[in-house]
């Protein structure tokens, strides 16, 4: 795949962080550590809206702002934010502390 051709989904898949049916790699979240609290099924819907988001946030932002530039970090805010609501205690302050990182400076 070049370069040109690289989708939200490979670059995941790419970096071992999804498999490439969109579902999110065992070795990358430890549910049972207590950090990620979702059931599997919550895991692969989490890992779905992730997908779905990341896939299409630059056509909602063209929708939404046609003459515009595109906020790639309300994107990747968005992204994030969607796990903040399984994750626990240290997990949860990085979250923040990142996400919190795209949206101030935009």
């Amino acid at each position: 795949m070049t370069e040109g051709n690289r989708t939200p989904n490979s670059i995941l898949v790419e970096h071992g962080l999804i498999h490439a049916d969109g579902g999110l790699n065992p070795l990358m979240v430890n549910a049972a550590s207590g950090t990620l609290t979702a059931t599997a099924g919550e895991i692969r819907a989490l890992a779905t809206n992730m997908s779905v988001v990341a896939t299409f946030w630059l056509s909602f932002e063209h929708a939404r702002r046609p003459r515009g530039e595109p906020d790639i970090g309300r994107g990747v805010y968005q992204v994030m934010s969607l796990a903040a609501p399984y994750l626990q205690g240290e997990a949860r302050r990085l979250l923040e502390k990142l996400s919190g990182e795209y949206v101030d400076k935009n």
